[in-house]
């Protein structure tokens, strides 16, 4: 975002913020919302910080129609089922969201009891540009701007993305969605930061579902094609719940994707073995190609459902 632009005053900030504070969603019209917080961000420098080499991206889907047999399925949702307003995205603007771990991803979801899951592990191709506005530390500037942004910016965002909405009021998401639109794309292509010609980043957000330090990264759909990988899958029931935690069982898993094919191995134990550390991911070679490297022994429900929350 261009740095020479005037931001607002204090005041003028306040007043365009009470204004949308007092927008009816229902009524509401999301191009009205998306310009005037348009108007709010102007002359904010916000900072786009490059994923980590070892950072994971996890993804649930909820009781497909069938077993999941190619990656796209496991993808954004395609244009035409997508008919309302969500956390990040207006009707047909179809997003990849992703959460930092795999229960989030789940809970995401909103599960039931009985529920059948497919949950896929992506890495970035190589780090990944993300816009981390709901990170205080990342907004730039002056010593004025940065007090400003903080103050008074960064709290209205924060709050008005972590609301819990039902998922019955769709048009209270024109808010998020019109945000995350917003810090999501027309950015400068830049080399050093790997923004290419589509000029969009990923957007990480709190999640609102699940644990405090947790959260959420959206994408637009290009952007996630272009820069993950999918290197995990597992087919997953919901047995049970734990203080509103649920729990899960493997079925199945898959580790090869060739020409974006599920090749499932029908070994329940296939899972992804513990990292020992926060960046590192563990691969081992099959002497066809490097896959990520399992447990390849059975796994207790407990030891599983660590795994979940790693």
């Amino acid at each position: 975002m261009n740095g020479t632009i005037k931001q607002l005053s204090k005041f003028e900030l306040h007043q365009q913020i009470r204004k949308i504070n007092r927008i009816d969603p229902r009524r509401g019209d999301y191009q009205y919302i998306k310009s005037a917080y348009e108007q709010i961000v102007q002359g904010f420098l916000i900072n786009v910080v490059m994923s980590s080499g070892g950072e994971l991206f996890f993804r649930a889907r909820k009781n497909p129609r069938s077993k999941i047999l190619h990656v796209d399925e496991m993808g954004a949702p395609p244009i035409s089922t997508v008919t309302g307003f969500q956390r990040c995205n207006p009707p047909h603007i179809p997003m990849f969201y992703c959460a930092s771990k795999r229960i989030t991803a789940i809970i995401e979801c909103r599960p039931n009891l009985g529920d059948q899951f497919y949950l896929g592990q992506w890495i970035g191709k190589g780090p990944v540009p993300i816009n981390r506005v709901f990170d205080p530390w990342v907004i730039k500037g002056d010593e004025e701007i940065s007090s400003t942004a903080s103050e008074i910016l960064t709290p209205h965002l924060d709050t008005i993305f972590t609301r819990r909405i039902h998922e019955t009021f769709s048009d209270d998401y024109k808010f998020t969605a019109a945000i995350a639109q917003l810090l999501t794309a027309n950015y400068d292509v830049a080399v050093d930061l790997d923004i290419r010609e589509d000029k969009t980043v990923g957007l990480r957000y709190p999640s609102v579902m699940t644990f405090e330090d947790s959260y959420n990264t959206t994408m637009h759909v290009k952007f996630s094609k272009d820069r993950l990988e999918l290197l995990h899958l597992m087919e997953l029931k919901v047995v049970d719940f734990a203080n509103e935690v649920p729990i899960l069982t493997v079925s199945d898993t898959a580790l090869e994707f060739d020409k974006g094919i599920v090749h499932w191995t029908g070994d329940k134990n296939l899972i992804p073995a513990f990292k020992s550390s926060r960046n590192e991911v563990l691969f081992r070679s099959n002497e066809r190609r490097w896959l990520l490297e399992t447990s390849n022994s059975p796994v207790s429900v407990d030891e599983f459902q660590q795994l979940l929350k790693e």
